[in-house]
């Protein structure tokens, strides 16, 4: 489901990603699932973040949400925490309940629920914000606050959306407000990328891979093993 356009202006920020101020990263972005995207009723799209720091981050209050769309007036994540070296996968809690996404993708996440989620743009680029309080949200949505501050397009350098496949971060040491550091997600790659399960609403033909996290210089190393194929070349 596409939302306003918003292209231009969002590739014009791809480079404006902020740091994660809690060492917080963005690794898997699943913004154009094969299965429905229906805020709140079927939603399927998740976003993956990774602490990269030394102590547990609990996102208890904190805010998540993109740049459309209508802003938010109360935080909507009610629970969960990051542990160090761990990740979290955000998901529409008022569209899927938890049993249905380890139903999809497997037990064992940590499936952190956000009560009301705004729509990932399928094209034309987005902006993901997630904030540490309503306060640092503020009336304004103020990605200059934003803990975590991560843009993605579908435009090169960027991989091309295919309408089932989830981006991946190719290493954690890389900066992720640079397209030529993702990559479109491949069942047999280097990520542990897996196709979902059909339970309930999902088709079971979405690609992805949460669970898993890229290391440190993933990209160097599968290259130095002579597995970078020309699909990783841009």
């Amino acid at each position: 489901m596409l939302k306003t356009a918003i292209g231009a202006a969002l590739v014009a920020v791809a480079g404006l990603g902020a740091t994660a101020q809690a060492d917080l990263i963005v690794t898997e972005i699943m913004f154009n699932s094969s299965s429905p995207e229906t805020p709140g009723v079927d939603n399927w799209e998740y976003v993956e973040i990774y602490n990269n720091g030394s102590t547990t981050v609990d996102l208890t209050g904190w805010v998540f949400d993109d740049s459309a769309g209508t802003q938010f007036t109360a935080a909507n994540i009610a629970s969960g925490s990051i542990a160090p070296g761990t990740f979290a996968v955000l998901y529409d809690s008022a569209a899927q309940d938890l049993a249905e996404m380890q139903g999809a993708w497997g037990a064992g996440i940590n499936f952190i629920g956000v009560s009301t989620w705004s729509n990932l743009n399928n094209s034309n680029g987005d902006r993901i914000g997630l904030w540490a309080s309503l306060a640092d949200y503020g009336a304004a949505r103020d990605f200059s606050t934003a803990q975590v501050d991560q843009p993605y397009t579908d435009l090169a350098p960027w991989p091309t959306d295919n309408g089932s496949a989830s981006f991946t971060l190719r290493g954690l040491d890389l900066d992720g407000s640079l397209g030529e550091n993702w990559a479109l997600s491949e069942l047999g790659d280097m990520f542990g990328t897996y196709q979902s399960t059909a339970f309930g609403s999902n088709n079971g033909q979405d690609i992805g891979n949460p669970g898993t996290i890229p290391a440190p210089g993933a990209l160097a190393l599968a290259a130095v093993g002579g597995l970078v194929a020309g699909r990783w070349r841009r």
